[in-house]
């Protein structure tokens, strides 16, 4: 129990240690509160596919699959910039977007646009420190809530990969603090017991180990079981014999039965001699049973000791484990993989540029 108790406590440490050293660093699923910018230098909206490099014709065919390239009636006044560090990108169509409650606050126009447009309302550049989204809009305001949006929907993408492991925590966590709960009162119940068993098989089997003690103990209640058996025989023949004899005693007052003196002075030492007979067997009965309830008592109580200790020793493993699960989920948020952090954008923001068409 000691070395359990020590085991607990250095996994208890490692998990407070690494607990202390990842807050602040578990992935944020709340919304990056964005700072637009608005910038003032025209950027060019690409119309072509022939003008995008090989990674933003492949972004924007897997965005709009099956979509064309067509020229749109609809041309775009902004463009939002925004610069993401580099994390792995999960896959967000139009869809995503235009059904996030963000997206639905887009004006018809930009609405109308991103229909015409398909695959131009977005580029996307690999760079130095990760990715630079551009996406196109009619106003100023929509080219905001079309960033808004994707970070929305980002966040709506990382949450289930993290929500498992977070609940795994809470449920860990539980666990933990229920088995903290109940280890000190069976930890109490077990030091009683112990106590206990010791005294009543100081009485018993002083001189035996506990292994011991118990199979002498489960041999005596074996053997009185034989001895009852054989005593309730013996009872059964002697009560018959004194049932014979009072038969034959009372049959001396039957008319043609006349039993002679000598007769009835034997019958009459008979039965004294059965009844002392029954009397002694009835005496080994009750040694016998109480032989056999002590014994009882004693392997009761080993029952109960062995009982409490498989469920105390159940329970230190049980915080051992949990223990341990929790420090791998720990150390699993505290090192998340790429998909399951959150989009970071450098220094929360976002520049609006006005858009130069290319005729």
């Amino acid at each position: 129990m000691i070395k359990s108790r020590k085991c607990q406590l250095a996994i208890v440490v490692i998990i407070a240690c690494i607990t202390a050293s990842v807050i602040g660093q578990e992935p944020n699923l709340a919304k990056a509160k964005l700072q637009f910018e608005i910038g003032r230098e025209e950027q060019k909206w690409i119309t072509d596919l022939d003008e995008m490099g090989p990674y933003e014709k492949q972004q924007k065919q897997e965005m709009y699959p099956g979509g064309r390239i067509e020229k749109s009636v609809i041309r775009p006044t902004h463009v939002a910039v925004m610069r993401i560090k580099h994390v792995r990108v999960p896959r967000i169509y139009w869809t995503d977007i235009s059904n996030n409650p963000i997206g639905r606050t887009m004006s018809k126009r930009q609405k109308e646009f991103i229909a015409e447009a398909n695959g131009r309302i977005r580029d996307l550049h690999r760079i130095e420190e990760g990715f630079e989204f551009r996406w196109y809009a009619v106003s100023q305001e929509d080219a905001k809530k079309m960033t808004q949006a994707f970070i929305d929907v980002w966040n709506t993408k990382v949450h289930p990969k993290l929500q498992p492991l977070l609940k795994r925590r809470k449920e860990l966590e539980e666990k933990i603090a229920d088995i903290k709960k109940k280890l000190p009162e069976k930890e109490g119940k077990l030091e009683a017991a112990e106590a206990n068993y010791e005294n009543v098989k100081n009485i018993t089997h002083e001189f035996s180990s506990e292994s011991e003690a118990v199979k002498e103990s489960k041999q005596t209640i074996l053997e009185m079981i034989k001895k009852l058996d054989a005593l309730e025989i013996e009872l059964a023949g002697i009560r018959e014999k004194l049932e014979a004899i009072e038969q034959y005693r009372r049959s001396k007052h039957v008319p043609g039965k006349d039993l002679s003196d000598e007769t009835l002075e034997k019958l009459d030492q008979m039965l004294v001699e059965q009844m002392i007979e029954l009397r002694g067997a009835e005496a080994r009965k009750k040694a016998a049973l109480q032989i056999r309830k002590r014994e009882k008592e004693f392997y009761n109580l080993y029952s109960q000791l062995n009982e409490l200790r498989r469920e105390v020793s159940s329970l230190n493993r049980s915080s051992i484990n949990n223990e341990r699960n929790l420090l791998e989920i720990e150390e699993k948020l505290a090192n998340p993989t790429p998909d399951m952090l959150p989009p970071k954008v450098y220094q929360n923001k976002v520049t609006i540029y006005p858009v130069k068409v290319k005729d």
